[in-house]
């Protein structure tokens, strides 16, 4: 599938495509920890696929239950300082537990302008975060991603013994990277990039622009919320007397 010369479009339908391209053409589906260890010395292609969750727990289940029909693992980057999702909540929690069930890698997405503009040591930070989210998943995580990162921080080229930084380049020298930012494809789309034969292939895809069911990127915002909104009174009316009787809250978007 070529979309030049007309608009790439993002939707579940489209993602699957996606993975079949990738599986027909024979590429071999990587963890950031193969790549660390012997992945590009093993021959053939490969791609890193990677999943940035900003947004929504649900949408990266979403996503993660489609890969696992068509036998493909990928590693999912979440954040312990999101502000639309909580990892320590009962309904987050279940949503972690079930994208390593299905056989996906956990990778810390790392808030690094948080870390600077409060003057906190960047390394220490991370080497907490990372602490707390090997204990939420019961395993080492291998691997983080920052979360839009600035310039400053794509230029310290972090290097932790043992994990991969995945904006250090000389951890990643032989992988071609793309990713889906705000729904663009900034120099060529991944359908592409495979018919062009490129070797070894690092994509980032974020669930929340898959996995929605509208064209327009704030309807997705607004999708997101709601359904983490939706989860919060779930748990709201099932734990907290003092909410009072079932009722349903429902949020507006102001024009």
């Amino acid at each position: 599938m070529s979309n030049k010369g007309k608009k790439f479009r993002f939707s579940r339908d489209t993602f699957v495509e996606l993975l079949l391209a990738l599986k027909q053409a024979e590429y071999r589906f990587l963890s950031f920890e193969d790549v660390q260890g012997a992945g590009v010395q093993l021959g053939g292609k490969s791609c890193v696929l990677r999943h940035d969750v900003d947004v929504s727990m649900d949408f990266a289940l979403d996503m993660a239950q489609l890969e696992n029909e068509l036998g493909v693992r990928a590693t999912y980057f979440v954040m312990l300082r999101s502000p639309l999702y909580n990892l320590m909540s009962r309904h987050a929690s279940e949503r972690l537990a079930q994208l390593v069930s299905l056989g996906h890698h956990i990778g810390l997405h790392f808030d690094a302008g948080f870390v600077l503009d409060s003057e906190k040591d960047l390394e220490r930070e991370l080497v907490f975060e990372l602490g707390v989210l090997s204990d939420l998943v019961g395993d080492s995580i291998r691997a983080f991603s920052f979360h839009q990162p600035s310039d400053k921080a794509i230029r310290m080229r972090v290097a932790l013994p043992g994990v991969i930084n995945t904006y250090n380049p000389d951890q990643l020298q032989e992988y071609r990277y793309i990713s889906d930012s705000n729904r663009v494809w900034r120099e060529v789309d991944p359908f592409d990039l495979i018919a062009s034969g490129m070797k070894h292939l690092h994509i980032l895809l974020h669930p929340v622009w898959w996995m929605c069911s509208s064209e327009n990127v704030y309807d997705c915002w607004d999708q997101a919320i709601n359904r983490n909104f939706e989860s919060t009174q779930i748990q709201l009316l099932s734990t907290e007397r003092a909410f009072g009787p079932a009722r349903k809250l429902v949020l507006t978007r102001l024009s």
